[in-house]
């Protein structure tokens, strides 16, 4: 029987247990049985309380034996604890991600959480149900399951998003060689560039955007002659080979100084596939190393050149103020405004790009991770709650036949949040697909650019985490109320006509007494 999260695994086994110790509660007092006491009396006052009580008798006990067979048959079915559910029975196979792309399916007894060991340590191994609950739940977990395998298949985009948006330089020799490359090459080139504003420039920028001198892997600097083509680094950096011809004249002490490592050319040291900065960004910890090779395989037309690039800009814009100098970018540019500067800012610059990525990293983009961090909580501790309480409905509810299927549509109403939960996923995956089609713009929106239409699709997707089971709830209710109104009324008019065939018994038996 599958289960949608790791944590339903154990309030499952815990709900049917607080079942089963409400509902011998229930019995060894005796209150399991005041419904049948409560139908004997309201039977006896019924018929003692019309006109024709004699006549009435009979139809009295032909309804009073439907209603206690009625009431028994419920019994049997949803209050008896009857089918053992064993834990190794509850599976759960978790969603694939970038860094378990096929993830094995567990059980109570081997979640591989700290479920179960660190917490809910005393779940019960087996528990009993009723026939009827039982097959409600696999009913339930068999359809959810069907519907979610049938959804198309769509890479995970916004997993991704959140990949790149979480990337940053952990090693800190790395940090280091970031600092001295934005030292030695992209100051001095900024400067120059500010200075000469050269015509060569210009179709470049028209290629890769305005703001392509703004970052230390700039096209432009690379490209046009004069800038990182005889800027160095100053100073050997790690893992470069020596080059006697070109470093002992670069060094800037003595010459007959043995050098440990090469001095580098600004060009060659960003752009080396090996040994190059970019190269070295790219390979810094496992998770980047899963970002490039899920890139390559989403977004194969893109080159190379531009996939290295555009990820090794991500990192650097993703990386803390704290763990590298200024990198001269501008959103590391000045102080957090706070919150109601950031507002204000967002509300005087409209769709500007500074205003937006505050907004949308400090306060949507959490939320929408909170968001989905907390539902299959919710939805797991709502079933346990939903089964603990179902022997005090049966009772409450006098054992009334449409408690059945009301209390199947609830549970299969809470179940079904989960397919809700893949079909917000899912188009949430194809809508983002559609918007960046390519991975160029893709990638550009992890940037300071990024667009107004990508931080519209989160807040829209985000509501639809929440409006869709709501609404979903809100239409099973209004069936369950119509359903249970229904049942009653078809009771009710067998109630009533059996008891209006006994009246009409009892008047012919009088009309023979008086013959």
């Amino acid at each position: 029987m599958g289960v949608d999260s790791y944590l339903e695994l154990f309030t499952t086994l815990y709900g049917w247990q607080m079942f089963n110790n409400i509902w011998s509660i229930l019995t060894t007092t005796g209150i399991a049985f005041i419904p049948f006491i409560v139908i004997l009396i309201r039977n006896f006052i019924d018929v003692n309380t019309s006109m024709e009580a004699n006549a009435g008798s009979a139809a009295s006990v032909r309804r009073m034996e439907i209603e206690i067979v009625t009431a028994l048959t419920v019994v049997v079915l949803a209050g008896q604890p009857a089918l053992n559910l064993q834990a190794h029975e509850l599976r759960y196979t978790p969603q694939a991600t970038l860094s378990n792309p096929t993830p094995a399916t567990v059980n109570a007894t081997n979640a591989g959480t700290t479920y179960g060991q660190a917490g809910f340590t005393s779940a019960p191994t087996s528990v009993r149900i009723p026939l009827w609950w039982y097959g409600v739940m696999a009913l339930s977990s068999g359809v959810n399951h069907a519907i979610v395998a049938g959804l198309p298949a769509t890479g995970e985009m916004r997993e991704m998003e959140r990949a790149l948006r979480t990337m940053y330089i952990e090693n800190p020799s790395l940090r280091l060689e970031v600092n001295n490359f934005y030292t030695r090459c992209y100051v001095p080139a900024r400067s120059k560039f500010g200075r000469e504003q050269p015509a060569a420039a210009i179709p470049i920028l028209n290629t890769q955007g305005v703001d392509d001198t703004d970052w230390m892997g700039s096209h432009v600097y690379r490209q046009v002659p004069g800038y990182y083509d005889i800027l160095y680094a100053g100073n050997p950096v790690p893992g470069w080979p020596v080059n006697p011809a070109r470093d002992t004249d670069q060094y800037w002490l003595d010459t007959s100084i043995v050098l440990d490592h090469g001095i580098p050319y600004c060009k060659e040291w960003w752009e080396h596939p090996t040994l190059g900065l970019r190269q070295k960004l790219l390979e810094d910890n496992t998770k980047t190393q899963r970002v490039v090779t899920w890139v390559q395989s989403q977004f194969p037309g893109m080159s190379a050149e531009q996939r290295r690039d555009l990820l090794a800009r991500n990192i650097l814009e993703q990386t803390p103020k704290s763990y590298t100098a200024s990198l001269g970018q501008a959103r590391f540019a000045g102080s957090d405004p706070g919150f109601w500067s950031g507002a204000l800012q967002l509300y005087q610059g409209g769709v500007a790009s500074v205003g937006l990525v505050v907004f949308y990293t400090t306060y949507l983009e959490p939320t929408l991770i909170l968001i989905l961090e907390a539902l299959p909580f919710i939805q797991a501790l709502t079933l346990m709650g939903v089964y603990a309480l179902l022997p005090l409905v049966l009772v409450f509810g006098m054992y009334q036949p449409s408690i059945l299927l009301v209390g199947a549509i609830g549970i299969f109403t809470v179940k079904f949040w989960a397919v809700l939960w893949h079909l917000a996923l899912w188009a949430d995956n194809n809508l983002l697909r559609s918007l960046y089609p390519d991975g160029v713009s893709f990638l550009s929106t992890m940037g300071p650019e990024h667009g107004l239409k990508s931080i519209l699709l989160t807040m829209i997707v985000a509501g639809m985490y929440v409006t869709l089971p709501a609404l979903w709830t809100l239409m099973m209710g209004w069936v369950g109320y119509k359903t249970m109104g229904a049942i009653n009324s078809v009771a009710d008019q067998l109630s009533t006509t059996v008891k209006e065939s006994g009246k009409k018994g009892g008047e012919v038996t009088q009309k023979k007494t008086k013959l």
